[in-house]
């Protein structure tokens, strides 16, 4: 596993095609030379962020994510999936397991050198906001806590959308501060990183969607962090997303693409 191909798309420059080597992320990021211009590179913050998913809490809500994210998409076998804003690969290497091909794009050279020792997807450097990818490419493309972090969330689901082909699906999670989980950081939620993060309400997800096709809301993450017994309070919590949705931390749209 691992060895991922990295390819940093430079806009009206030449592309540069880097192997990264297992074990050898930060080294291989510091040699593409142009890396700078396309994102920020901090291997130690990357690092820094990918074991956060290792604690008792991280573990717990990437899972719930994951299977939410599953639930809402379906089937994968033979399609050809994009995710953009994939980081460190956590989603693109369970993506990766089901689907007939798989690319992984983000603006962090540092992120994308970890995700490269995690699957054997190609993963692109470039802006999400401006996807260099020809229309109708791919049948399902996948966004996760993307839209809070960039400057015109709807032009990035607008990209996915041109990317996504006719009969297609795009899935985009979102991170829910009216829910349990961001009533309980609310003071968290002020400070680094997360004071330039602006969280999407329930109703700018689907209006993010309704112009590229039929939409459908999904709900996960019920419980506000790690509770004590969560192992078990935690499934229960998870059958709470008939009654009351818009209480999920996790919110996810699904797109099912129309037009010709």
């Amino acid at each position: 596993m691992g060895s991922g191909v990295l390819i940093v798309a430079l806009p009206r420059r030449r592309r540069l095609v880097a192997r990264i080597p297992r074990g050898r992320g930060r080294q291989s990021t510091t040699a593409l030379g142009h890396s700078q211009e396309v994102g920020r590179s901090d291997p130690a913050q990357a690092t820094f962020y990918d074991r956060w998913f290792d604690s008792a809490w991280g573990h717990y809500a990437f899972e719930v994510e994951r299977a939410a994210l599953e639930r809402a998409v379906g089937p994968l076998e033979g399609c050809r999936v994009l995710e953009v804003g994939c980081g460190t690969g956590r989603f693109t290497a369970a993506v990766e397991q089901h689907a007939g091909s798989v690319i992984g794009v983000d603006l962090d050279p540092a992120m994308l050198a970890i995700a490269a020792r995690r699957v054997r997807a190609p993963l692109l450097v470039a802006d999400a906001q401006h996807l260099p990818f020809d229309d109708a490419t791919f049948d399902v493309t996948m966004a996760v806590t993307l839209c809070e972090f960039v400057t015109d969330p709807h032009l990035v689901v607008g990209e996915l959308g041109r990317v996504t082909r006719p009969g297609g699906r795009i899935a985009i999670g979102a991170l829910n501060a009216r829910s349990a989980w961001g009533m309980a950081r609310r003071r968290r939620l002020r400070r680094p990183p997360w004071q330039a993060a602006h969280f999407v309400t329930r109703q700018e997800l689907v209006s993010f969607g309704r112009p590229l096709g039929r939409v459908t809301l999904h709900a996960a993450l019920f419980a506000p962090g790690d509770l004590p017994g969560l192992d078990k309070v935690g499934p229960l919590l998870e059958g709470r997303e008939r009654a009351c949705p818009r209480f999920g931390a996790f919110q996810v749209l699904v797109v099912d693409k129309t037009g010709s």
